[in-house]
């Protein structure tokens, strides 16, 4: 099972402490000046960046630790597989925004009849063919359904239908 770790958490520490400990470096050689007025306004500005960093960096390092979190529980959770069919393909359109978004359904209908309706890719949306059976594998949590894939079932011709294709030219 895969792992994922909050590489971007330990990116924003790094980029974080970078600066404080280059600060008073640049602090000190900016009062080897004339006057120092230079360093004084560099000092109230590192104090500010300080500040800024204080309050944060703490916040968008517990944001990618949750987004961590919640990919690792949904790779924990075991997948799901039952017999279905494709009962049906929409799409949404969004445009609350200035990129308008298209958002790809696919409704499978189980053997039980319950149907099932996921958000797919739109490679997954234009390959699926309404009434094409095959293997659903999904993740089920807390009444949220994740797709996970669809194998299709492989058609077999009748042994007349399959001489026949190979006969004709």
């Amino acid at each position: 099972m895969k792992k994922y770790r909050n590489w971007k958490g330990l990116i924003l520490m790094v980029c974080a402490v970078l600066p404080l400990l280059i600060f008073p470096l640049l602090a000190y050689w900016s009062f080897q000046g004339n006057d120092g007025s230079g360093a004084i306004a560099f000092l109230v500005g590192s104090v500010v960046v300080c500040v800024i960093e204080i309050v944060l960096v703490p916040k968008f390092f517990k944001q990618f630790h949750e987004e961590t979190q919640a990919k690792n529980a949904f790779v924990a959770l075991p997948e799901q597989t039952a017999e279905a069919m494709v009962f049906g393909r929409n799409k949404r359109t969004v445009d609350d925004r200035a990129p308008t978004k298209t958002f790809c359904y696919v409704t499978f209908e189980m053997e039980g009849g319950e149907r099932k309706t996921f958000r797919v890719a739109h490679d997954v949306y234009a390959t699926a063919k309404k009434g094409e059976r095959g293997q659903l594998v999904f993740k089920d949590s807390d009444g949220y359904d994740f797709f996970v894939a669809f194998r299709r079932q492989a058609n077999e011709c009748l042994p007349s239908e399959k001489e026949n294709k190979e006969i004709s030219f």
